[in-house]
């Protein structure tokens, strides 16, 4: 399992030099719920909407952090990725329903 110090660097390469889609969008996943996210968003204020954007791909991800994570921790990921700059789904997509 990777230290946070190795994530951290993982995350700040992948938003500033990410290369696919994926790549951004998992370092924005990431830093999110690490909440590493203010500090990236303001060191990489180009880079970090490219990433948010990649992570708008995703939307089972959305789906997850917007609308089917738990309580009380959901609330604080919602909190952090709309700080973060995501916006929340329009609709619930009722997955596995």
């Amino acid at each position: 399992m990777p230290s946070c110090a190795q994530l951290k660097g993982e995350i700040d390469k992948g938003i500033a030099h990410g290369g696919s889609p994926q790549e951004k969008a998992r370092a924005a996943y990431l830093a999110i719920c690490l909440d590493f996210s203010p500090a990236l968003k303001e060191k990489y204020p180009e880079q970090w909407p490219e990433a948010i954007a990649a992570l708008n791909g995703y939307p089972r991800v959305l789906q997850v952090m917007f609308y089917e994570a738990p309580f009380p921790a959901g609330d604080r990921i919602r909190e952090k990725a709309g700080a973060a700059g995501l916006q929340k789904p329009a609709t619930d997509l009722k997955l596995g329903a």
